[in-house]
């Protein structure tokens, strides 16, 4: 064979080697784990590949159906439809996440179909994300669902929330997150809806409200450990009074809008380390209320602040003797994080100083972190403040 005839031989061979499928080759369980990244539509889409992509995508145990810039709803609504009447029921069903921020369903329906599906198929893990929800009876009595996450999008009026259960049958659920519910008012007065899920620790509630009667809210658990309450569109979500009986709470976050409620009694949070206070607008609170959480920042030993409710903190404090009067000591703060905007004027550094001098008089700080980089140690920082 002249060297010519080896050298295309040579050079086909080298191109059939890179049209070779190598995808295709590896096993079903890799190419499942490699699909579980994917969103589902594009899973299904893969059956077009091959005869070996032809019912892969009906294996998948973590479904994702993400609807991020359709424009038909009712496409929408037929392919989640038909997706899971033709997924193999024989696989374990991990979790579903629906997401659709474009358009809501065409019906509430389909909403119903899937929260019925992943409780009949003892999901673990439930993502609801979209306009409007209606919720089934079936998802608050699923024995299996270890988290779920049900979230109403822009929906900034009492009108368009939903209500939630007085109380949950989830045996095994361990995180919850909420966002624009009303909470119905128990027989004792207050809304009281987590006291019956016992494997509960993570609790996240956003832009939720109460009834008219309701006094307040009971957050009630024996197992939360962290908790996070958004405080948004306070003058629509009114909350007057927030109970505590936490007492495996160790981690408690404030954001969104300043609150408009006083901060929780803590003769139920003796294991509370950490409080993060990420408020940046909203309306003024009142001395009363704002003075319950500087009293309750005093009790915790990490502390993270940004810069709008320490603006807001200082200026109060400044232009109210009374309150200054009513300032606690931070005894037990060891570590303190301020967070600002890199582009802070030279008058708002001033006033951050004037917070940090705030919060570590007569404290144990041995940390300060101002903004996410700069970290100052407590010896070169008490040097500077003459502590």
């Amino acid at each position: 064979m002249s060297l010519k005839a080896q050298k295309r031989r040579r050079k086909r061979e080298r191109q059939k080697e890179r049209k070779k499928d190598r995808l295709s080759g590896l096993p079903d369980d890799l190419l499942l784990h490699i699909m579980q990244f994917m969103i589902t539509k594009h899973c299904v889409q893969t059956c077009v590949l091959s005869k070996r992509w032809k019912n892969l995508w009906k294996y998948l145990t973590n479904i994702k159906l993400h609807f991020i810039s359709e424009s038909n709803s009712v496409l929408i609504d037929e392919f989640v439809s038909q997706f899971l009447s033709c997924r193999d029921n024989s696989v374990p069903l991990h979790s579903i996440s629906y997401k659709n921020y474009e358009i809501p369903p065409k019906t509430t329906n389909i909403l119903v179909e899937i929260m019925e599906y992943a409780a009949s198929h003892n999901v673990q893990q439930l993502v609801i994300n979209t306009e409007t929800i209606e919720l089934s009876p079936s998802i608050f009595n699923c024995c299996s669902l270890t988290s779920l996450t049900l979230c109403l999008r822009d929906a900034y009026k009492p009108s368009t929330t939903k209500m939630f259960p007085k109380s949950l049958n989830l045996p095994a659920l361990k995180t919850l997150k909420l966002e624009h519910f009303t909470f119905l008012t128990s027989d004792s007065g207050y809304a009281d809806p987590f006291s019956t899920c016992n494997m509960l620790s993570k609790l996240a509630i956003f832009s939720c409200g109460l009834q008219d009667d309701a006094q307040g809210l009971c957050i009630s658990n024996s197992e939360v450990s962290n908790l996070e309450i958004g405080t948004f569109k306070p003058h629509y979500y009114k909350i007057h009074k927030i109970i505590l009986c936490t007492p495996k709470l160790t981690s408690l976050a404030i954001n969104g809008d300043r609150p408009t409620f006083p901060a929780p009694s803590t003769c139920n949070l003796t294991l509370l380390e950490e409080l993060k206070f990420d408020c940046w607008f909203g309306y003024t609170m009142g001395e009363g209320i704002l003075i319950s959480w500087l009293h309750l920042l005093a009790k915790v030993q990490i502390i993270t602040l940004n810069h709008g409710i320490l603006d807001f903190m200082v200026n109060a404090l400044k232009n109210s003797g009374s309150m200054r009067a009513q300032l606690p000591s931070f005894v037990k703060l060891k570590s303190l994080q301020l967070e600002s905007h890199r582009w802070i004027s030279d008058e708002r550094a001033r006033e951050m100083d004037d917070a940090q001098d705030l919060c570590i008089s007569n404290s144990k700080v041995s940390n300060l972190v101002i903004g996410t980089c700069t970290s100052i140690p407590c010896s070169k920082f008490k040097d500077r403040k003459g502590i």
